[in-house]
């Protein structure tokens, strides 16, 4: 006997299957009834500012910056144009 021969499958089924398509509908909706009030919120940081003959943005001038993950020192050797290689030596990348 299958699982699916079940007497309960054509009942659990729709259940399942319209309980998923409204979490996803929903979960859309839900995150565009949202988006326009973090438009406001988050819009300004968006601004062209001149600070010092630099454009930048607002978000670059209050310091919001992509934090990139890894050691301080794979870091480094990325920033000076080397790799580490497993014998120990640097290799030029750029």
């Amino acid at each position: 006997m299958d699982w699916k021969d079940r007497q309960w499958w054509p009942v659990v089924t729709p259940i399942v299957g319209i309980t998923y398509c409204s979490a996803l509908v929903g979960g859309a909706f839900f995150g565009l009834l949202f988006y326009p009030g973090n438009w406001a919120i988050f819009g300004p940081t968006h601004l062209p500012i001149v600070v010092e003959g630099t454009l930048l943005s607002m978000a670059d001038y209050m310091g919001h910056l992509y934090v990139r993950t890894g050691t301080p020192e794979y870091v480094r050797h990325i920033e000076q144009g080397s790799l580490r290689t497993f014998g120990g030596h640097t290799t030029v990348i750029a």
